[in-house]
């Protein structure tokens, strides 16, 4: 069960994507079922970044960013303070903040009932049969402001 908050962060370590790094994408946000998540994407062989929202199956992508190229090492973050998404990524040197989008549909997290029904995800996927690896997962929500 979340604590008392509506502001959720996750972060993802890239340890290391094979070489070529032709369609490897890494995600990290907040799921609630195979119908809806929100979820920070990168997408290494387009250097591309977005927030994609999947709310009862249907996807929008928002926040996009571009020309992005970021080392192995780095760790990708998502917060969510709704209606507001984050995407966040530490190279080393502190987090740098990638870009931020307001977004159109968000669940309501200071419901209590609905919060409970969220978990943070994380997924890697290669679209050409290679590597990705990752050196761990964490989650954490942050108590909301008396």
């Amino acid at each position: 069960m979340w604590p008392d908050s509506t502001t959720l962060d996750a972060s993802e370590p890239i340890k290391s994507f094979a070489p070529s790094g032709v369609g490897k994408v890494v995600c990290t946000g907040l799921v609630k079922d195979a119908r809806n998540d929100i979820m920070g994407v990168y997408v290494k062989s387009a250097r591309y970044a977005a927030v994609e929202v999947r709310i009862d199956g249907r996807v929008s992508l928002s926040g996009h960013i571009t020309n992005l190229d970021l080392p192995d090492g780095t760790r990708i973050g998502f917060s969510l303070d709704a209606p507001s998404a984050s995407l966040l990524a530490e190279t080393g040197d502190g987090w740098e903040l990638l870009g931020s989008t307001v977004l159109r549909q968000w669940p309501d997290l200071s419901d209590p009932a609905e919060r409970a029904q969220w978990h943070y995800g994380f997924r890697l996927r290669s679209l050409a049969n290679e590597t990705i690896s990752a050196s761990r997962f964490e989650g954490r929500s942050i108590p909301a402001s008396p």
